[in-house]
């Protein structure tokens, strides 16, 4: 999962804020040293390059941890701004991020152990506490990405153990359901259902067809259809004023809110048999 997803869920309220910092701190730290090393080789060509005993040993290391601090910042930049077009093109991966982060971490810690051991133990001089907190809070601008990185290659890495079934190639098996006898030949075809067996990934390379739905259709309910329909027509209605044989007359036809004319409601003939037993009833509930 983690090779053929690497677009992880990166939180950008997290790196953002970390990346502006990055940038803006190692670009400061870049000029200010790129302008102090160039002026101390613009006086030392001046100079003529004075005696060996003016580059003592404890210079030159200064000199090289300049140079160090240089070489460093520019490779946090763009480290910093290859994360950031990876981020906005989709493709950084979580291991890529790890890694790049573990590099610009250790490179700056190293950088500001040697940078504290300059202070104390050449020179013997506290450091500036505005340098000490810009040292920490560009140390706290790497280990912060660095661990939610590290978080994100976890889970990662974990999701990885579990194999999404690849529903492009599974196999369909049919089944076919009891019906009654009286069910209908046409509709038959429809208790055959098609199960998918997500278990069994046979790797095949064309998906089963379905089973089609185009039927021979019953036109029985057109014919009613057209039946109905033709009720709502006057001329037809009209010649059906006349009552058919063994009815009454026929209500009036009246017109009902959608439009359509109504059913003629024949007249119910009751008989002697129903007026006796309408009687009998009567007397029962006497």
């Amino acid at each position: 999962m983690a090779n053929e997803h690497p677009y992880a869920p990166w939180r950008r309220m997290i790196l953002v804020p970390c990346w502006i910092i990055q940038i803006l701190l190692s670009g400061f730290t870049l000029v200010i040293i790129s302008i102090v090393v160039a002026r101390f080789m613009r006086d030392d060509s001046g100079d003529g390059g004075g005696d060996d005993d003016d580059y003592n040993g404890d210079f030159k290391t200064s000199f090289g941890i300049a140079w160090f601090y240089i070489v460093f910042s520019s490779i946090y930049i763009i480290l910093t701004i290859t994360e950031i077009v990876l981020m906005l093109r989709h493709k950084l991966k979580p291991i890529i991020f790890f890694n790049m982060n573990v590099l610009k971490s250790t490179s700056w810690t190293v950088l500001f152990i040697i940078s504290c051991w300059n202070s104390f133990g050449l020179f013997k001089i506290m450091p500036n506490s505005v340098g000490l907190i810009f040292h920490i809070i560009l140390l706290l601008a790497f280990y912060i990405p660095l661990t939610h990185g590290f978080l994100i290659m976890y889970r990662n890495h974990k999701a990885a153990k579990y194999e999404l079934v690849n529903f492009k190639h599974v196999s369909y098996d049919s089944t076919t359901e009891p019906f009654p006898d009286t069910f209908p030949q046409i509709y038959k075809a429809f208790t055959t259902v098609e199960t998918a067996d997500l278990e069994a990934n046979n790797q095949t390379t064309e998906r089963p067809r379905r089973l089609s739905y185009n039927h021979i259709r019953d036109t029985r309910f057109d014919t009613y259809k057209q039946t109905r329909r033709s009720f709502s027509d006057p001329n037809v209605m009209r010649s059906m004023t006349a009552s058919p044989p063994g009815f009454g007359a026929l209500t009036p036809v009246t017109r009902n809110r959608s439009g359509t004319w109504s059913l003629p409601i024949p007249r119910v003939v009751v008989n002697d048999y129903d007026a006796l037993s309408e009687a009998n009833m009567r007397s029962e509930f006497r």
